[in-house]
């Protein structure tokens, strides 16, 4: 098993479907001190409601190195910050384009006064410089 589909699974919950338990367990019994071994084969047991998973946690507590945020990850709240954070991210995303999107229309339409504004004071400009050169002649 590679190291690198551990510490994915430990990221993507989806993933965990595709390792074995038995796997797992070779690979803790091959490197007791690999941490995110231990730590995935005990939310392995957690979620398939193993006896085991008691005895895993405890093991999997003594090599974490932060014992928060294993608890966090065992009991979901790690999982619940990231789809928030996801779905904050999103919403922020849609709320930034729909600025953008008000303030372009805003912008072109003050660009569209302006430019009507000053086509006007043109004109009459123009108008009035021809009603002089006309008086003058």
């Amino acid at each position: 098993m590679d190291r690198n589909l551990i510490y994915s699974a430990i990221e993507n919950p989806r993933l965990r479907d595709g390792i074995s338990i038995q796997e797992l367990e070779n690979v803790r019994e091959m490197y007791p001190y690999f941490t995110a071994a231990q730590i995935l084969l005990a939310k392995l047991y957690q979620e398939k409601n193993d006896h085991r998973f008691a005895d895993q946690l405890q093991k999997a507590a003594v090599y974490a190195l932060d014992r928060k945020t294993l608890y966090q990850y065992i009991t979901g709240e790690r999982e619940q910050e990231q789809r928030t954070e996801e779905q904050g991210n999103k919403e922020q995303g849609i709320e930034e384009q729909r600025t953008g999107e008000q303030g372009n229309k805003e912008q072109g339409i003050e660009e569209q006064r302006t430019g009507e504004q000053g086509n006007k004071e043109q004109g009459i400009e123009e108008q009035r410089t021809g009603e002089q050169g006309n008086k003058e002649q």
